[in-house]
């Protein structure tokens, strides 16, 4: 027995250091009794000794310490499992979900970065200075490398993710990752690569996506990308390409995802298509295309998206109809389109044509489509064309109408035939009023949205079927305030969940103010808006003076708020307001007196439009007549003698010496 005992604490001992070797050469002990695995062998660790090992640190070691079932803050990181690695300086490492050794760097690095101090295992790198300048969700600056990419990247004989952006490399050059065989993911975006060659990726046989967004290419040579034939996605964003060489995309028979967006084509030959059957989406935005071919031979069946939007085609007919076939979702946003033709696409779901100079919709324009999504926002349509949809359609989801200033009948008429319409966004439209029965026949609507508009009140009714309604967007209109029904009909509703009223000209007075605070006072809808002053939910008054900015909330319906101030009374009976007879006294001597003026305004633009180029050319020539000759130039009826000195003077005055030369009144001739 003591014998046994005092073999297993040798183990145990030899254990010990065991690791403590493989940690100084940035192995890693992993969990209690899951052992030490390297070449092969595996080696059981007591839980004890794993505690003593825990507590040494070599010299250059980083422990990242467990955290249990919590999140990372940088990407998928697993958090069950401590990491002990040598990690670089200026970067961070940790393992991901997928299992794989990460490390990011941020920090500044100049001409070439320190490949040799990385571990051989690692798989995922991204070099990626820190943002300067940060708006919002995007990045607007940041901080800039100097880089170039060397022959040493090929000791990552694991790497399978390499990104370096901002990082100012000039080129690839030939055969610089030969080696990294196992790579997946390139992302060189944002630096200044200006010419690719089919030797940049020699040895690349597993790479799936390339990104080389923001650079300043401008010419790729034909067959560029034939040694990576598993390319699924390329991405060149942003450059500075003008044309593409033939049979570009050779050997490119699995690229799924091709993204020319921002570069200046014009024209793209449809040849180039030839190599990539099986492609599915293409998005050429801001290309300056104005049209888009196909040779006869070629065939896209597999395109379901084509994203074209910001190009300068003006009708449908400048796309190949074998685009359109099979595709899916379709945006041809600002262009320059004057109308919408009947689309044969019996899979299209999603069509954008917003900012157009659309002014006509075809009849059964979509009735070949199985349309779910339709944008035809900021467009020049006033009447709109019910029959551009299939009877009893039971597809469409979402239509946005915003920018239109539609008529409400031609409105109302085709939106009693969307019965499915989930989202209706009328914005920007000039709506004065909502008809009681404008959306009768959309009892599935749950996102309405009627923000910037000429509304300055609302009937309950409008709303009273939409027992489904989510959000309702009221926003930068000019309601004075709102009746009680309207809150009691808002409170009613079990799935609304908020209501947007910012920005409107609210009257805080006894006669418009108080529902508005009762309502502010009993639901959560707008609980804590205030707690910041500039918050945009924070609703204000616009009225009187003396209340102007104050929210809303800290009034009380019992405070001394103002008397009503009397308003003239307005009554809508369409989109054009027409004041009511009561509001206007036309026997009024201010009236009268409008009028008159008016009146005597019109003979006198009349004269001014009439005599607007009569004038006086003075030229003071009285001044400058030899004596005797002025009555020759005011009497024209006077005989001249051919070869007096008058009959010259009057053709070519000839002056004395002595006399000033005559200078135009209108300027000076230099």
């Amino acid at each position: 027995m003591k014998c046994s005992k005092l073999y297993s604490s040798l183990i145990e001992h030899l254990l010990f250091f065991t690791c403590l070797v493989y940690k100084i050469h940035g192995s890693d002990c992993h969990t209690p009794g899951s052992g030490i695995a390297q070449g092969g062998e595996i080696l059981r660790i007591n839980p004890q000794i794993q505690e003593r090992l825990k507590t040494f640190q070599g010299a250059g070691s980083k422990v990242i310490s467990t955290r249990e079932n919590k999140g990372s803050s940088e990407g998928d990181v697993e958090d069950t499992k401590s990491v002990v690695s040598f990690c670089p300086q200026k970067c961070q490492c940790n393992i991901t979900l997928s299992n794989q050794l990460q490390v990011v760097c941020t920090d500044h690095f100049s001409n070439n970065f320190p490949i040799e101090t990385l571990r051989k295992d690692v798989e995922i790198l991204k070099i990626v200075p820190q943002c300067l300048n940060q708006a919002k969700d995007n990045c607007v600056e940041r901080q800039q490398n100097h880089l170039n990419l060397g022959p040493n990247f090929k000791y990552l004989r694991l790497l399978k993710v390499l990104v370096i952006t901002d990082s100012n490399i000039p080129n690839i050059g030939i055969r610089t990752l030969w080696g990294l065989s196992g790579l997946r993911i390139l992302d060189l975006s944002r630096n200044k690569l200006t010419t690719i060659v089919d030797k940049n990726f020699d040895g690349l046989y597993s790479l799936k996506e390339i990104h080389f967004n923001n650079n300043q290419i401008k010419s790729m040579v034909s067959a560029a990308f034939r040694h990576v034939t598993q390319l699924e996605l390329l991405s060149l964003r942003h450059n500075r390409i003008h044309d593409l060489a033939p049979r570009i995309f050779f050997k490119l028979r699995n690229l799924k995802h091709l993204d020319l967006s921002g570069n200046k084509l014009e024209h793209i030959d449809g040849g180039v298509f030839v190599d990539t059957p099986n492609l599915e989406c293409f998005a050429c935005e801001g290309c300056s295309l104005f049209q888009l071919n196909l040779p006869l031979h070629v065939e896209l069946h597999q395109l379901g998206s084509l994203l074209l939007a910001n190009n300068t085609f003006q009708s449908q007919s400048d796309i190949n109809p074998k685009f359109l076939r099979n595709v899916q979702e379709l945006d041809l946003s600002k262009n320059f389109l004057v109308a919408l033709e009947p689309l044969e696409s019996q899979a299209l779901q999603i069509l954008k044509v917003a900012r157009n100079n659309i002014t006509k919709i075809s009849d059964c324009a979509l009735c070949n489509t199985s349309i779910q999504h339709l944008n035809l926002g900021y467009n020049r349509m006033a009447y709109l064309n019910g029959k551009m949809f299939p009877e009893n359609i039971k597809s469409l989801q979402s239509l946005t109408l915003s920018g239109n200033w539609v008529n409400l009948v031609s409105l109302e008429h085709m939106l009693h035939g969307l019965p499915t319409l989930e989202s209706l966004d009328l914005d920007h439209t000039g709506i004065v009023n909502v008809p009681n029965g404008l959306l009768q026949g959309n009892p599935s609507l749950r996102h309405l949205n009627l923000s910037q508009n000429l509304l300055v009140d609302l009937e309950p009714l409008a709303f009273d079927h939409l027992e489904k309604l989510e959000t309702l967007d009221l926003s930068s209109n000019f309601l004075m305030g709102l009746s009680m029904q309207f809150f009691q009909e808002v409170e009613r509703k079990k799935r609304l969940r908020m209501v947007y009223l910012q920005r409107n000209q609210w009257k805080c007075d006894k006669c418009h103010i108080k529902p508005l605070i009762h309502f502010l006072k009993n639901s959560l809808m707008y609980w804590g808006s205030c707690f910041k002053k500039d918050s945009p939910l924070c609703l204000k008054c616009s009225n009187p003076n003396h209340l102007l900015h104050v929210p809303i909330e800290e009034l009380t319906e019992k405070s001394s708020l103002p008397d009503c101030i009397p308003i003239v009374e307005v009554h809508f009976e369409s989109t054009l307001y027409q004041p009511s007879k009561e509001s206007w006294d036309t026997n009024s001597p201010s009236v009268a007196l409008g009028v008159a003026s008016c009146l005597l305004l019109i003979p006198v633009i009349i004269l001014i439009v009439r005599y607007r180029h009569y004038g006086v050319y003075v030229t003071h020539e009285e001044d400058q007549l030899v004596d005797g000759d002025d009555e020759i130039l005011r009497n024209p009826v006077v005989i001249l003698d051919r070869n007096s000195e008058s009959y010259v003077n009057l053709k070519y005055p000839v002056l004395p010496e002595d006399s000033p030369r005559s200078m135009c009144s209108m300027g000076t001739l230099h």
